[in-house]
């Protein structure tokens, strides 16, 4: 059908940018999405790492802590 069309119309420069400009309109809105997704997932992972640092950093200093209360009590 395409071939047809091409056949007995060819497209000037006004129609290829103006396909142009329709595919470059909705590339963005596809992409842009996708890429917030994973950089959104990167940084939840990032921050996961760190709260998991924090964390046994806190369980280390208690254990610290309770042994040095131990002793004393």
């Amino acid at each position: 059908m395409i071939n047809q069309t091409l056949a007995y119309f060819t497209p000037g420069l006004a129609e290829v940018l103006l396909i142009l400009f329709v595919c470059m309109f909705w590339l963005p809105l596809i992409i842009l999405p996708i890429l917030y997704v994973i950089h959104s997932i990167k940084t939840r992972q990032r921050i996961l790492a760190e709260i998991e640092k924090l964390t046994a950093e806190v369980r280390s200093l208690r254990q610290k802590l309770e042994g040095a209360e131990k002793p004393a009590g």
